[in-house]
Order: C-alpha cells, then sequence, then structure tokens
C-alpha cells in the first residue's frame, strides 16, 4: 500500500484523506481534511478560461495573443515530421453530439496509408462520460492520454508537447472545445515547431481560441467563413463541408427493422412519422419566452390527424419547460407529441421518420448530413435573422425544402407528408449531393491537399 495517494483532487496518506483541492476563479485552492483552507495557488492557465468564459464576441485574438505570451517561455524545437503522421487533437469525447461524430468520421475516413493518432486533452474525462466512443477510437486509432494541467502547468505543458512531437505528425489537426486553453497553447508551441496546423471550426456560433495558430480555418459554409473574416478577424479559410463515413460504413436498416422500431414507438398502420433530433436549448427563443418550433409542431398536429411527432433531445432546462408547458397548455394535440432521450442507436430512429423537421431558431448542421446519407426526406428552416445559428447551406443550393418562414415551412411539411413519390426524388437527389460532398474518404483527401499545400 502506498503512502500518499492522489486521486484526482483528493490526496491520502495511509487511505485517510488529509488534502483536497478545489478550482476557484484564478487559481487552486487547497483545503487541509477538505475543511480548513491553507493555501491558495494562481494559476495564469485558470485565469485565462474564467476571463474568457465571459468574454461573448466572436473576435477572440486578444485572448490568443496572451496565450502567445505565455508560451513563449516553454521550450520548442523542430520537430522531425513524417509525411503521413496525423493527429487530431480533442478535448474531450461524448457519446452523444455532433463534434465527436465529426473525430469518428474522420478517423474511419482517412487513407489506409496515414498513421492517425488521437491525443485528448482531457482523456480521463472522455473515458468516463463517453465510454461508447472512447472503446471505440481506442480500437481504431492510436489514443494518447495527454499529461493534465496542474499547478505548474508549464511543466505538464512540456511534457504533452513532447508527447505529441513523439508522434511527429505533419499536420495536426484542431477539434479542441471553444475555451480549451490547454489545448491553444498546444497549438501555438507545435506552430512554432514547423508543423501544419488544421483547425476546424465546428463551433462557428461562438467565441473559440486557438485559431490564430491554424495554417488554415476548416469552414463548414460560406456563411461561417465570411463571419470568420469580418469577426473573428481571420481570412485564411477554407470551405470543406462537415466529415461522414465513407460510403462502405454507412449503416443499412431493412424494412423489418424499420417496421419494429416504428410499432416500438407506437406508431399504427395510416400514421405519419415526423421527427425532430436536437439539444433542448435549438428549438427555444428564451429570450423572447417564446418557441415557435413547439407552435408550429402543435398547429400541424392540429391540422393533421393522423401524423405523430416524436423528438429525441436532451438536457432539458427550467425556462425551456416553462415556455413548453405555456406552448401545450390545453391542447389535447399533446397525446401525439412524444419526447424521448437520445441514444446512440438514433440513426435507426431518424430512419423511421416519414418526414424529419429540422430545429429552429438553432439548426443542427451535421443531422442534416446524417438524414442525407440515410435517405430520409428532411425539411430545413432558414434563420434569416441570425445566420449563425442556420445550416441550409449544407444541403444543395436552393434546396426545395428550405424555408424562411413558419407558413411555407408548414405547407412543405404536408407536401412532403402526403406525396411519397416526392418523397423518394427528394431522397435520392439529396443522397447524390452527400456522396459528391461529404462522403468520408473525399473529405480526406480534400483536408489533405489543403495541408500539402501549405
Amino acid at each position: 500500500m502506498k503512502l500518499f495517494v492522489r486521486h484526482r483532487d483528493m490526496y491520502y496518506f495511509m487511505g485517510i484523506r488529509v488534502l483536497s483541492r478545489k478550482c476557484m476563479n484564478n487559481g487552486f485552492l487547497y483545503n487541509l481534511f477538505g475543511l480548513m483552507p491553507i493555501a491558495y495557488v494562481h494559476s495564469k492557465l485558470i485565469e485565462l478560461k474564467t476571463k474568457f468564459s465571459a468574454h461573448h464576441s466572436l473576435d477572440t485574438r486578444g485572448f490568443d495573443e496572451q496565450i502567445e505570451h505565455e508560451i513563449k517561455h516553454v521550450r520548442v524545437h523542430k520537430i522531425q515530421k513524417q509525411p503521413k503522421s496525423v493527429v487530431i487533437l480533442a478535448t474531450q469525447l461524448f457519446d452523444m453530439g455532433g463534434h465527436t461524430e465529426c473525430i469518428k468520421n474522420i478517423i474511419w475516413s482517412m487513407p489506409d496509408d496515414y498513421k492517425v493518432s488521437l491525443a485528448l486533452t482531457n482523456f480521463n474525462a472522455s473515458k468516463t462520460s463517453a465510454q461508447n466512443k472512447f472503446a471505440w477510437a481506442a480500437k481504431h486509432t492510436n489514443m494518447v492520454n495527454l499529461c493534465k494541467p496542474g499547478i505548474l502547468w508549464w511543466r505538464s505543458l512540456r511534457l504533452t508537447y513532447k508527447q505529441i512531437a513523439e508522434l511527429q505528425p505533419s499536420v495536426v489537426l484542431a477539434l479542441i472545445h471553444m475555451d480549451d486553453v490547454y489545448g491553444a497553447m498546444l497549438l501555438g508551441m507545435l506552430k512554432a515547431s514547423g508543423v501544419k496546423i488544421l483547425f476546424y471550426n465546428h463551433a462557428s456560433h461562438l467565441p473559440t481560441l486557438g485559431m490564430r495558430f491554424a495554417d488554415v480555418i476548416l469552414e463548414g459554409t460560406k456563411t461561417t467563413e465570411q463571419i470568420t473574416h469580418k469577426q473573428r478577424g481571420y481570412t485564411n479559410t477554407a470551405v470543406v463541408g462537415l466529415p461522414y463515413l465513407p460510403q462502405s460504413q454507412l449503416p443499412r436498416f431493412s424494412n423489418d427493422d424499420i417496421q419494429q422500431m416504428r410499432n416500438k414507438l407506437g406508431i399504427k398502420p395510416g400514421q405519419i412519422l415526423t421527427m425532430s433530433g436536437a439539444n433542448y436549448y435549438k428549438f427555444f427563443d428564451v429570450k423572447n419566452h417564446a418557441s415557435p418550433y413547439f407552435e408550429m409542431i402543435r398547429t400541424l398536429l392540429k391540422r393533421n390527424p393522423n401524423m405523430v411527432h416524436v423528438i429525441l433531445t436532451c438536457n432539458v432546462n427550467g425556462d425551456e419547460v416553462t415556455i413548453f408547458e405555456n406552448v401545450w397548455k390545453n391542447s389535447p394535440e399533446r397525446n401525439r407529441l412524444r419526447i424521448m432521450p437520445t441514444t446512440p442507436d438514433y440513426k435507426l430512429l431518424f430512419k423511421c421518420a416519414d418526414v424529419f423537421i429540422d430545429s429552429f431558431p438553432v439548426s443542427s448542421a451535421l443531422t442534416q448530413i446524417d438524414l442525407i446519407s440515410l435517405g430520409v426526406a428532411n425539411i430545413i428552416k432558414i434563420n434569416r435573422e441570425n445566420p449563425m445559428w442556420t445550416f441550409h447551406e449544407y444541403m444543395p443550393e436552393n434546396y426545395p425544402f428550405a424555408f424562411d418562414n413558419v407558413p411555407d415551412m408548414i405547407n412543405g411539411i404536408e407536401k412532403l407528408m402526403y406525396d411519397e413519390k416526392l418523397r423518394h426524388e427528394i431522397i435520392e437527389s439529396n443522397y447524390q449531393f452527400f456522396i459528391d460532398n461529404y462522403e468520408g474518404t473525399k473529405w480526406c483527401k480534400k483536408i489533405i491537399g489543403l495541408a500539402d499545400e501549405q
């Protein structure tokens, strides 16, 4: 038995907890026996993260400049690069959400002769909170457990840099969280070492650290690219869309699979199943204490007694619950609305829908690619007021079922609900668009070409 043991933020002597560490606004507070404060240690890394949490502008160049200043005293060297070594630098994996799906799709789609490593700045949290995706990634790629920052964060940073340098990457593909100060510091050091940095702007509607160190910022659409130019202050961009699975890995579901799942959902013969799926906040205009989305669904259910609507969602908030209850108060159509928790098996559920309805006011980018790859007819809401929240550009140009107002959207939904031939035509044309633009092997070849050009 070890005399001294540390587990997360607890320190034990002979099995007795003698010290605990608590992260404060600008550093760490140490408590004797978990009760008596005995020391406070300031951390520039935590200070930057705290300040960034209160920052709302998309222009984060000032923070990146501070990060660059802080890492100047951490020694780096020119890395001996291997031509086909790629490191995906990320913060944390989750079992749900588009960010982790993008990472998974990239790993699936990289050419076989490339060595792909996944380096996580929050490795242990990924292992705990994303058991399915973590196990998959550990099986299909080289997983790197990066050193976590402690009191002497610059020492941890130096060790972490060394871990990545030993992989001899020619390219680092960054998909770090928006507030990952530690990850942004690593990008700055790797850039100074001569490694090419491709920064994927996966949170295009939020302030993001680390873009200063990118050779190329990868954008999903022309709109997000223009936002990066005008509001973030960077013009070294390329529009690449979203990474998806290679065609060989696309899921296939039999008619029996689909019918059995529809039966589980309680869909009776002759009923039409519409569906939506997104984080709960995307369905609400909290600022105006309203939900035009749920008001539209209520109208549709009232107009179409043979319609059942299913929503896959998570992270329900108190304010949103109040708005929801106000919309559905005294509405008998509520019994044909079903809200289900998100699940890793969501693609089979998506496939059960006759028509899939986009979330709004905040759309869901990767969901649209899921749908067109699965062969599900989808309706999209364009948010003209806030272009950062709309992702209709992921669909074909002038897509006939993308609408900028609710009345037209209702008409479009009902048109697809009752015209099976039209649904089939839309599904076929959307699938070909997917193959041409988002199929994983083509996407990876595109970004490899961008790295080679730098």
